[in-house]
């Protein structure tokens, strides 16, 4: 675990002072690592970081929705929620109401914000 934490620490800090070192205009560009890695590389490279980009996104997505409930079932059944999100549904054996709730914080918080809203949001529950 230690070893991936610090393998992804070095790359991220790589790319970045690539895209710094490649792109005079790094703070102006609405997407700065594609276009960094298209002047470093050419508009392959930017294709292949921006496929890469998304699958992170959809990655930690997935994750935030996956492990998201179980925070709040264990929670709840620690006495620290309501009592119904510590409940486990009986034929799947998931905290279908904490799930639910999940789902229904993250529906109404996609359609209220913009991405810049939400990305600040984000970075704020995580700190």
């Amino acid at each position: 675990l230690i070893t991936m934490i610090i393998t992804v620490t070095v790359i991220y800090g790589a790319v970045q002072v690539v895209a710094q070192g490649t792109l005079a205009s790094l703070s102006s560009s609405a997407t700065p690592l594609a276009d960094a890695a298209a002047g470093f590389g050419g508009e392959a490279l930017a294709l292949i970081l921006t496929i890469g980009a998304t699958i992170s996104i959809l990655g930690t997505n997935s994750n935030t929705m996956m492990m998201g409930p179980r925070f709040l079932f264990a929670l709840a059944r620690d006495g620290y929620g309501p009592k119904i999100l510590a409940q486990v549904h009986p034929r799947f054996h998931t905290p279908a109401a904490s799930i639910l709730c999940q789902g229904l914080i993250a529906l109404g918080l996609a359609l209220s914000g913009s991405f810049v809203q939400l990305a600040l949001l984000s970075m704020t529950t995580r700190l």
